[in-house]
């Protein structure tokens, strides 16, 4: 007697169907130009020996809860000291659509939010955005954690302190 437990269809197999909450629901490695994406969340890790502390960088990107077309995409960074002290910042946040094959330069973008403030929902801004969030991911499934601030700076998207404050209603960094 063969065991056919082994040869159920997937169709038979329920570890095998989507669930209900992802049916419509196009997933990232299916967007054009978001292939090089393997998963929908990830993290890194940098051990700073002569600080005692750990380092991280994370992104998780999930269907947005108002509307299945739109996708939100956090990038957080945090860190840990040996005296459990923790500290969690928010590097960026936005939600996005693809426009159909135009690649990921070219999906809208809204609700952008850099280091907690929010920023301009212009297309250019919105286009370096999701250049920042894709170089970022990258580097988190590469293993690399780079310098958040460097980054944004460097593509003009670090928060300045003439945008007022923080959406946490803070000052920024430092004040």
């Amino acid at each position: 007697m063969t065991n056919t437990s082994d040869k159920a269809s997937p169709k038979g197999n329920p570890a095998k169907q989507p669930a209900p909450a992802d049916q419509g629901v196009m997933h990232l490695k299916d967007m054009p130009g978001f292939g090089p994406v393997p998963e929908a969340s990830g993290s890194a890790l940098y051990r700073h020996p002569g600080e005692g502390r750990l380092f991280g960088l994370s992104y998780d990107v999930r269907p947005d809860d108002k509307d299945i077309y739109w996708y939100r995409l956090r990038i957080e960074a945090w860190t840990y000291g040996v005296q459990d002290d923790a500290l969690v910042l928010p590097v960026m946040s936005f939600v996005f659509q693809p426009d159909g094959g135009g690649g990921p330069l070219h999906c809208r973008v809204g609700d952008l939010k850099i280091m907690s403030r929010p920023m301009a929902d212009d297309t250019h801004t919105g286009a370096r955005a999701l250049s920042v969030a894709l170089f970022f991911i990258n580097q988190i499934n590469a293993g690399q954690v780079p310098n958040c601030e460097k980054i944004l700076k460097l593509h003009g998207l670090y928060p300045s302190a003439k945008q007022g404050p923080a959406a946490d209603g803070s000052k920024g960094r430092g004040d």
